[in-house]
């Protein structure tokens, strides 16, 4: 063999040596993750084992670039919701000498399929018609005047 063909195949042999050494970082990055929980061993997806962290993180650690990074995934994904709107109005005390009809519409489950509040108004109405004014203030939140 001669010296070229020496330093050719020395060159072969390096180059296959340095491709099986590389790590495959794509297989690295979405292979799963095993995780020690309760005595048991178990795979989870890497996302999920990088949440964990962040998680742990934010909670124990206050670390504040985590806390930020799962608010940021969450509201990505949609998980925060909207807060519901804050509960208005008072009590409403239902006069015992009322008409049962009238109590049973107070009562009645409005029937209101786009989601919106149902205005009171027509409550105060039919309490109104049967009792007069000055009785109506006293239903709300237990008034005396």
């Amino acid at each position: 063999m001669s010296k070229t063909d020496e330093a050719k195949d020395r060159r072969a042999r390096k180059s296959t040596r340095r491709r099986s050494d590389q790590i495959d970082l794509t297989a690295a990055l979405n292979a799963p993750v095993r995780i020690k929980r309760d005595g048991d061993t178990k795979a989870i997806d890497p996302y999920e084992a990088m949440l964990r962290q962040h998680v742990r993180k934010s909670l124990i650690e206050k670390c504040i670039a985590s806390m930020k990074l799962l608010l940021g995934e969450a509201e990505k994904h949609k998980i925060i919701a909207e807060p519901r709107p804050p509960v208005s109005g008072g009590v409403f005390v239902v006069p015992k000498e009322l008409p049962e009809e009238i109590q049973q519409e107070v009562f009645a489950v409005p029937n209101n399929p786009d989601g919106k509040r149902v205005s009171i108004i027509p409550t105060m109405m039919l309490v109104y018609k049967a009792l007069g004014i000055q009785r109506l203030k006293r239903c709300f939140n237990g008034r005396k005047d």
